[in-house]
């Protein structure tokens, strides 16, 4: 296989992502102000849930992070482990984190 084809089977479209090109084993790159949406849809459809109009915007995150919790018990991933490197890419997209690194 010629490295262009190689280069071209790292990527697939999601229709979870509207049809989006993403790198397979992981996302694309995205600003803050889109995982910021993101995060608010997902936090919105709590919202909507059963019950969920009746909780505030911090009890609706607490049930999507225990859920997240009972999904990472009963598929065997880590959650702490996930968590752990989402904190680190989150570190890493934050403004300044080249000099956050170096000042720490």
């Amino acid at each position: 296989m010629n490295d262009e084809r190689r280069a071209a089977n790292d990527w697939r479209r999601t229709t979870a992502d509207g049809g989006r090109l993403v790198r397979r084993g992981g996302m694309a790159a995205m600003g803050s102000d889109e995982r910021v949406a993101r995060a608010e849809e997902a936090l919105r459809e709590y919202g909507l849930s059963e019950g969920g109009w009746r909780r505030s915007p911090s009890g609706n995150l607490r049930e999507l992070l225990t859920d997240l919790l009972q999904w990472c018990d009963a598929t065997q991933h880590g959650f702490e482990r996930a968590l752990a490197a989402a904190r680190a890419q989150h570190q890493a997209e934050s403004p300044g984190a080249a000099g956050a690194a170096g000042g720490a």
